[in-house]
């Protein structure tokens, strides 16, 4: 190998580094605008779920004060508790959505560029 070629080899491993370095900085800000996006959207669900929840609880107090036998404090408690089972499973699945839908566009992003890295390295 001469001068020029052994130059010329390490200039364009040099470019190839580079241009990972370049794509690896560029994806890491939107992984992080993504998880940025995701953790907003989750954050809101749980204070939307909250929200609900607080306003069934005072909802069912507000009931309670209108009970005229123990009988329908009884009733009142009941459909409160399934209600909140219903409720707590349905957002218990959108949490479990979003949460998937996070990992998901959070982590599906680095892998392919990992990949396609490490790929056009084996090519050098």
């Amino acid at each position: 190998m001469t001068t020029t070629t052994t130059a010329k080899a390490a200039h364009d491993t040099h470019a190839k580094f580079k241009s990972a370095t370049d794509g690896a900085a560029a994806l890491l800000e939107d992984t992080f605008a993504t998880a940025r996006e995701g953790a907003l959207a989750i954050g809101v669900k749980v204070l939307d779920a909250g929200k609900t929840n607080s306003d069934a609880s005072f909802a069912l107090v507000k009931d309670l004060f209108g009970a005229k036998t123990m009988s329908d404090v009884m009733e009142l408690q009941s459909a409160f508790a399934r209600k909140q089972f219903e409720a707590f499973s349905t957002q218990f699945k959108e949490f479990q959505g979003l949460t998937e839908q996070f990992v998901t566009d959070t982590t599906k992003p680095v892998t392919d560029q990992v990949e396609k890295t490490f790929k056009d390295l084996k090519v050098a």
